[in-house]
């Protein structure tokens, strides 16, 4: 709830903006991800309860999905700059898009950052019935199979993918010694390993802990620390960069 309250604060003392009547009609808010993951949720949430702070006008959440999230953030870049389009911008879109990619239609610098959503933890995680009950045990499937497993992402350069990418690379691994399924949203991606389409995952923790907790999946690590809501699972620090035992 921290960040939410901080964003609301920005919106209000933004340029002083309220003071001459913004807003007078209803605003915009475009979620470059499909609906069920955590850009959707953070942003469904502020647009419910920010209108109060906005002279009671709607907050309309839209999603518009596509290219990593590139589809969604240039309807914002090219929305006229009048404050009535706001995207909820990701790390894909605005650190890792236009970090890699020198064609990408814009750089993040081309908005204007009001403020921070949200703050999430990372899971990465398996199907309740996978017979890998560690990352050491993942890891070890993908070293000695490659190509056989499979990872969902919400598309090249996201989070999920990156993740995935990441640890490997600590591990020792190549890109290719797991496959990555790209899907439109971090709430496809979790679904993804729930109906058994892929083998594992990394995912922001909002839409994973209900399913771990229900037994439904099975957390191998969480970063960057361990988590209250499941203080079983091992942190990546703890777990190591190979997946076998480290000293954190």
């Amino acid at each position: 709830m921290r960040p939410f309250f901080a964003a609301l604060g920005l919106l209000i003392a933004c340029g002083g903006a309220l003071a001459q009547g913004y807003p007078s009609k209803p605003i915009t808010f475009v979620i470059p991800f499909a609906a069920g993951g955590d850009s959707d949720l953070s942003g469904r949430n502020l647009a419910q309860f920010a209108p109060k702070y906005l002279n009671h006008q709607p907050i309309v959440a839209v999603n518009r999905v596509g290219a990593s999230g590139v589809i969604g953030a240039m309807a914002v870049r090219t929305a006229p700059a009048d404050g009535y389009t706001l995207l909820v911008a990701r790390i894909a879109t605005h650190a890792v898009v236009p970090a890699l990619d020198s064609k990408a239609p814009y750089k993040w610098n081309d908005f204007t950052m009001l403020s921070l959503i949200e703050l999430n933890p990372y899971i990465c995680f398996v199907k309740a019935d996978a017979p890998y009950r560690s990352a050491a045990a993942l890891m070890s499937e993908i070293r000695a199979n490659p190509g056989k497993l499979n990872f969902s992402t919400a598309g090249i350069g996201t989070s999920q993918n990156m993740a995935v990418q990441y640890w490997m690379t600590l591990a020792g691994l190549t890109k290719d010694h797991a496959v990555g399924i790209h899907y439109k949203g971090g709430g496809e991606v979790t679904t993804s390993v729930l109906g058994g389409q892929v083998q594992f995952a990394c995912n922001n923790a909002p839409t994973v802990i209900p399913h771990v907790k229900s037994g439904a999946l099975r957390a191998l690590l969480v970063t960057p620390t361990r988590l209250a809501e499941l203080p079983e699972v091992p942190s990546a620090r703890a777990v190591g960069t190979c997946g076998s035992a480290g000293t954190g």
